[in-house]
């Protein structure tokens, strides 16, 4: 607020602000605020550091996430691609940013069925992970678990399955049982159980899911809605 008073909206310090606000009220599930957040942000950043920078990276990181969810794929993708295309221009092919960024939209095309082209992004960040890493690092988890996505729309259940164990293997190892990521792990494992009509380790792990996410964050909170 003092910032907004003394300089304006016009100024270079409420870019870093605007983003800032706008990934907070994404990750508090606001999406029209954190939209207009986030659009203010990015064009500030290109006023004031041009085309090529890591906040209007940012920016479209979380945009695209916003769009996707709101069900607008097109928009969320060339979105996401900008931003990648951000990344290496600023850090190159192998760097954890671009790599994000990549599985990021990696995750997109997964979604949306596109199991071909989100493989093959993801096997070349599984192996970027596993070498910058190593086997042993909380970023594998989510490689793993992408992984078992991609198996598991292969009908290669079993393989599947070895990738998610790996993946909460080490979210628990890392993270301890009572944390968002291990959450997301049993969530993940639970649904494919499920998918299989295994109801009995579906229940099981979703319940586990439920369990930690109360522990975490109490009864009355959004991250129990899903």
């Amino acid at each position: 607020d003092f910032i907004l008073r003394k300089y304006g909206e016009d100024h270079y310090l409420m870019t870093s602000i605007r983003l800032h606000l706008g990934v907070f009220y994404h990750t508090t599930s606001k999406r029209k605020i954190a939209t207009e957040n986030l659009e203010a942000a990015m064009a500030l950043a290109k006023k004031f550091y041009g085309d090529v920078n890591m906040k209007i990276a940012k920016c479209q990181k979380y945009l695209s996430w916003i769009y996707y969810n709101d069900g607008n794929i097109k928009i969320s993708l060339e979105l996401q691609y900008e931003c990648i295309d951000i990344c290496k221009a600023i850090y190159g092919e192998e760097h954890p940013e671009t790599i994000s960024a990549l599985e990021q939209v990696a995750s997109f095309h997964l979604g949306e069925g596109n199991i071909s082209k989100g493989e093959s992004i993801i096997k070349k960040t599984y192996e970027f992970n596993k070498k910058f890493f190593g086997e042993s690092h909380p970023q594998l988890a989510r490689s793993y678990n992408r992984m078992g996505i991609i198996c598991f729309e292969k009908d290669k259940f079993k393989e599947a399955l070895d990738w998610y164990e790996k993946s909460r293997k080490i979210a628990l190892e890392c993270y301890g049982i009572y944390n968002k990521e291990t959450a997301r792990v049993y969530h993940d494992i639970g649904n494919r159980y499920k998918n299989l009509k295994d109801l009995d380790k579906s229940m099981e792990n979703l319940e586990k899911a439920l369990e930690i996410r109360r522990h975490i964050f109490g009864e009355d909170h959004y991250e129990l809605s899903w």
